[in-house]
């Protein structure tokens, strides 16, 4: 079987679970003799007359590699400013050539920014299906998030919501320097001045702050539903739809125009180690103070605030929160929260002796979540919000609503003993190894083929 990978790009331009998850699935499928191609979105003013590159073993000695160059923008973060940069028609020409030289039976998609419509009709136009694993809401959403200002708005998703969004974007120059080979050498720094860069609050923005032109304003409304009508003309092109997560199937469901056919397949990684497929974490039962712990982004989306404001109203006798992942936290704590800051990810293992349970407290619907795989991994029991799609890894009285009242009321359940002594992981087959995972994504595969 020969099998082409679009996604973002490989590390270190490239980071996140999508881009490990991509990047270790390809790697266990060529170790089953599957033979693996990637491709990825690319931008060079000097490549305009070669729409696609061949980079052979550049990034890695088992998979043949592709640019897709000139791609669309990639809003990486924040959303869409101006459509028409989003919507150019790709050289279906050269992506007929390309493909038909390469003959690939599956498309396995992993994202669909930066690629460009044309791309799928030429698949279409030569019966190469086309897989899609749902590790963002791009398409569906103009954010791989669905956020808006912290904020989830899946379940209100209207044209005049695209439009606010693009309050909260960088333009198409800005987005092409983040495609830029240099990009990564120079993250680092950028990092540095993030707080200063960052824009104001746009809570009490309106969209129609664009112009006082209402003709103007009906324009850009026009423009984004037109917008809105490309993606999802796009997503009816896709064969099959793997969403990573419960979470995901549903929040795809609501916001498609269409039924799709689909298979729910939780993913992991090949650092995870999970064995068993049925893992017992023993719960922090002593009297003295209970350590929790929160691993990701200081963000509002990952439930960070919600988080610390619960934890500061509870006594600092009974719990010691710390927090590991960011560097950004200058909130004044009440003497009972931690921040370790960021960390290497080789040293994770160390990172979860530090607490007793973690608390991944998601506000917006994550697709996934493989930090919860990583504590699980680590034998450290973990609560989870009912919107990360990782707490389909738990039973119920391990999730909350994550509201101050949900976050708060799980505490004094779990003080109080109303919480098990014991956590029992039911791990599904396609989680106990990156192995088992291409083998359920090639079960997948045969399925679509065979249609």
């Amino acid at each position: 079987m020969r099998v082409l990978h679009y996604f973002l790009g490989w590390p270190p331009a490239r980071s996140g679970g999508l881009t490990q998850y991509a990047v270790d699935l390809m790697h266990a499928e060529a170790n089953k003799g599957t033979e693996v191609y990637a491709l990825f979105p690319a931008y060079n003013f000097f490549r305009n007359f070669c729409p696609l590159s061949d980079l052979k073993n550049k990034y890695d000695s088992k998979v043949i590699t592709f640019s897709l160059n000139n791609s669309e923008p990639l809003p990486l973060k924040g959303s869409i400013s101006s459509p028409k940069d989003f919507m150019k028609p790709g050289n279906i020409i050269a992506y007929l050539n390309f493909l038909k030289d390469l003959h690939p039976e599956i498309f396995h998609i992993h994202t669909i920014m930066g690629l460009p419509r044309e791309f799928l009709l030429a698949c279409k136009q030569l019966g190469i299906k086309i897989v899609f694993t749902t590790h963002d809401y791009f398409g569906i959403s103009p954010n791989p998030k669905f956020i808006f200002d912290g904020k989830d708005f899946s379940c209100k998703n209207s044209t005049e919501t695209w439009l606010a969004c693009s309050t909260d974007s960088a333009s198409v120059t800005k987005l092409r320097l983040y495609q830029n080979p240099l990009y990564p050498f120079v993250k680092s720094t950028l990092r540095t001045f993030k707080r200063i860069l960052q824009k104001d609050n746009i809570a009490e923005k309106d969209f129609t702050h664009k112009s006082g032109n209402n003709n103007f304003h009906n324009e850009d409304l026009k423009s984004f539903q037109v917008l809105r009508n490309y993606y999802l003309d796009m997503l009816k092109l896709i064969d099959h739809y793997i969403f990573n997560s419960f979470v995901t199937k549903d929040v795809y469901l609501k916001n498609l125009n269409f039924n799709p056919t689909f298979d729910v397949v939780p993913v992991t990684t090949a650092e995870v180690k999970l064995p068993k497929k049925r893992i017992v974490l023993p719960m922090y039962t002593s009297r003295n103070i209970l350590k929790i712990g929160y691993i990701g982004p200081y963000t509002k989306e990952k439930g960070f605030d919600l988080l610390v404001d619960v934890v500061q109203k509870i006594p600092k006798s009974r719990v010691k929160l710390h927090i590991w992942g960011d560097s950004s936290f200058t909130g004044v704590s009440s003497g009972n929260i931690f921040n370790h800051g960021r960390f290497e990810h080789k040293t994770i293992s160390d990172v979860f002796r530090t607490f007793d349970l973690l608390v991944i407290p998601s506000v917006w619907k994550e697709t996934f979540g493989l930090t919860a795989l990583e504590a699980i991994a680590n034998h450290t029991p973990v609560v989870i919000s009912s919107k990360a799609g990782s707490s389909m890894l738990v039973k119920q009285l391990f999730t909350f609503e994550p509201t101050k009242d949900g976050l708060s009321q799980w505490f004094v359940d779990y003080c109080n003993r109303a919480i098990p002594n014991e956590q029992f992981i039911q791990v599904s087959q396609s989680l106990t190894s990156m192995s088992e995972q291409a083998e359920a994504i090639q079960t997948v595969y045969w399925k679509v083929l065979e249609k």
